[in-house]
């Protein structure tokens, strides 16, 4: 019995220390916080927007896992689609599955409404961050069919690589003033569709904030010209 109760105590030990080094990364890992994000074009135009709303968060002795149902809308604020996601939080690092970046990578738009299967990686982003830092690159596979359980049409290998701690800046958006620090990264679009491969590479930048999480992104064409942007317009 004293050993059991011991047990007990030292994951309680355990669970409360991985809560307290969880809320301190970039990401906030709160029930009910929600963050809102309005995405514009090049020229400054709403074209959606964006409700993230952390639905529940598990402790256990290994870290933190929240679930994240997240809410796409067009530019005529009409639901486009919906899901979740996680965020793990692991000691000295977090990891968001990368379906929340898909969602807002605008070489993907033309694939709303079709039925797809999506296999996604986790991004990686460690507690503690300094610039000219490496991060570990990602990879996602998205499976777009003819119709339910059709034949596949296409499918698209997703790879995010070449990810560096640019810079650490403050930031302003309509949600408020943030300590940011600002992640370049390319990403790999390889296009298979009836035996051929087509690859082509895109620029991107996020910016995070300590118990926040992103405040920024930007999405750029295989010239680097600026094509959209998201922003953190309202955080509950």
């Amino acid at each position: 019995m004293k050993y059991f109760v011991l047990t007990l105590l030292s994951l309680t030990i355990f669970a409360t220390a991985f809560a307290q080094e969880c809320n301190d990364h970039f990401y906030r890992m709160e029930e009910d916080a929600t963050f809102h994000l309005t995405s514009y074009d090049k020229k400054d135009k709403v074209v959606g927007r964006q409700e993230n709303k952390v639905l529940e968060v598990d402790n256990s002795s290994d870290g933190m896992t929240a679930v994240i149902e997240t809410k796409l809308y067009d530019k005529k604020d009409k639901l486009v689609t919906e899901g979740e996601f996680e965020v793990v939080c692991e000691g000295s690092r977090i990891k968001i599955d990368m379906d929340q970046m898909l969602q807002s990578m605008e070489q993907l738009k033309a694939m709303e409404g079709m039925d797809t299967e999506i296999e996604t990686d986790f991004i990686m982003l460690p507690s503690e961050l300094e610039v000219g830092q490496d991060l570990p690159d990602s990879k996602a596979t998205i499976k777009m069919k003819m119709g339910s359980g059709g034949a596949n049409m296409m499918s698209n290998d997703i790879i995010i690589k070449d990810r560096k701690v640019a810079v650490r800046e403050e930031l302003t958006t309509p949600a408020g003033t943030f300590d940011c620090y600002k992640i370049t990264y390319n990403t790999d679009v390889t296009m298979k569709a009836m035996g051929m491969n087509r690859t082509s590479t895109y620029a991107g930048a996020e910016w995070f904030a300590r118990n926040v999480g992103m405040v920024r992104s930007e999405s750029y064409d295989g010239k680097g010209n600026l094509q959209s942007y998201t922003l953190l317009t309202k955080l509950d």
